[in-house]
Parts: structure tokens; C-alpha cells; sequence
């Protein structure tokens, strides 16, 4: 049993160094098995930079207009046409001051209808340079103060009750915007009204209580 023992101890003792070179070369061969591919980590790296991008949200557009808005092409309730928005040069063009023009009627003489309507024509530019720099509710603010200095019995006042429900219904104030239109589609003629009354019944279907049926009491 020793000389076994020993007969074994001798093996190794004599062989350990080819032992210890055949097993580092099997270790070596198998290096692709034993440890992962070097290219498999940028690869997946790559593959989740990629999904993390895609479900990360779009930056939001600093031009595009806000939701509610009316946007340049969009149909204008009141006048049935797109909607332009205006220029460059227009938007550098001051918005007239109200309060000197109550002054130039502090005189208490009767305003002309050509005073009226080239006033009317101030109010309506004026609104839509406020809705292209601040946003319909600036807009809403320059129309109600120009309607304060138009005479109350001005069938003119009717174009800008029409653009002051436009500039409502962009500010998501659909109430306050059926109201305007109200106001304007009692002082229209018969004629303009028709064609008003058509344009904006599909938004009295969606807004109004009584829909597009509340239009009837100004055909």
C-alpha cells in the first residue's frame, strides 16, 4: 500500500509542470465559452441607449401654437376665410393706445361712421399683433377695451365681438366665446348672418346646451 502511495507522489512530483501546462492550455481554449464576447457589452448598451431614447418624449416645439389656438390656414369663425398669421413687419407695428383715443373723443362730438370703421379696422390689427405675441388672452384684453370706445348702437361693433369670440375660443373660453358671437350675430344684417350662422353651428352642436338649435332666433 506505501509503495502505491508512493508510486503516485512520484508521478506527480515528476510530471506536475506538464500537469500544470495541459490544464492552462484546456483553461485557454475554452476562454470564448467561459467569459462573454468583448463586442456582446457595447451591443447591448447600444440597444438599451436606443430604447431609452425612443420612449423618452419629444421635446416640446417652442413654434408651434398652443392647443386651442388658431393656427396660420385654420378657418376663422367669423369671416370664414383661413387664418393668416401676419407677418414679420406686421407684429413691429405698435398696438394703438386706448386711452388716446378717448382722449381725441374727449371733445363730445359724434364719432363719423369712417372714424368708427377706421377705429374698428385699428382694433382688429391691434388684436391679432396681441394674439401672435401673447397669446389669445392679450388678445381678448385688446378687443374689450376697444369695444368700451366703440358707440353701443355701432353696427360696426359686430366685427369685433366676432374676433373677440375667436380669440375666446382659442383661450378655451368657449362660453364666454358663444356670448361674443351672440352680441355680434344680433347686430349683423340679415345677409352676413346667414352665412355666420353655418360657419358656427358645428361649434354650437359641441358647446352650446341647446346646440346648433340656439342659432335658429337669429335666421
Amino acid at each position: 500500500m506505501e509503495q502505491a502511495d508512493n508510486k503516485q507522489r512520484s508521478f506527480v512530483n515528476r510530471y506536475w509542470i506538464l500537469i500544470v501546462i495541459v490544464l492552462w492550455l484546456i483553461a485557454w481554449s475554452a476562454r470564448d465559452v467561459l467569459a462573454p464576447s468583448a463586442d456582446a457589452v457595447p451591443e447591448d448598451t447600444d440597444v438599451e441607449a436606443v430604447a431609452v431614447a425612443e420612449d423618452a418624449p419629444a421635446p416640446a416645439d417652442e413654434t408651434a401654437p398652443r392647443e386651442g389656438r388658431l393656427s396660420e390656414g385654420d378657418m376663422d369663425p367669423m369671416t370664414g376665410e383661413a387664418y393668416e398669421r401676419e407677418d414679420e413687419g406686421s407684429a413691429q407695428r405698435p398696438i394703438p393706445d386706448p386711452q388716446e383715443q378717448a382722449q381725441l373723443r374727449a371733445t363730445g362730438e359724434p364719432m363719423s361712421e369712417e372714424e368708427v370703421a377706421r377705429q374698428v379696422q385699428e382694433a382688429l390689427e391691434a388684436g391679432r399683433v396681441a394674439y401672435w405675441r401673447g397669446g389669445p388672452e392679450e388678445a381678448v384684453e385688446v378687443l374689450r377695451t376697444a369695444l368700451e370706445d366703440i358707440p353701443a348702437t355701432s353696427a360696426q361693433r359686430a366685427d369685433l365681438y366676432g374676433e373677440l369670440g375667436n380669440a375666446l375660443y382659442a383661450a378655451d373660453d368657449a362660453a364666454g366665446a358663444m356670448r361674443a358671437w351672440d352680441s355680434a350675430l344680433g347686430l349683423l344684417p340679415t345677409s352676413e348672418r346667414r352665412s355666420m350662422i353655418e360657419r358656427l353651428a358645428p361649434v354650437y352642436d359641441r358647446h352650446h346646451r341647446d346646440g346648433a338649435r340656439h342659432l335658429r332666433q337669429y335666421r
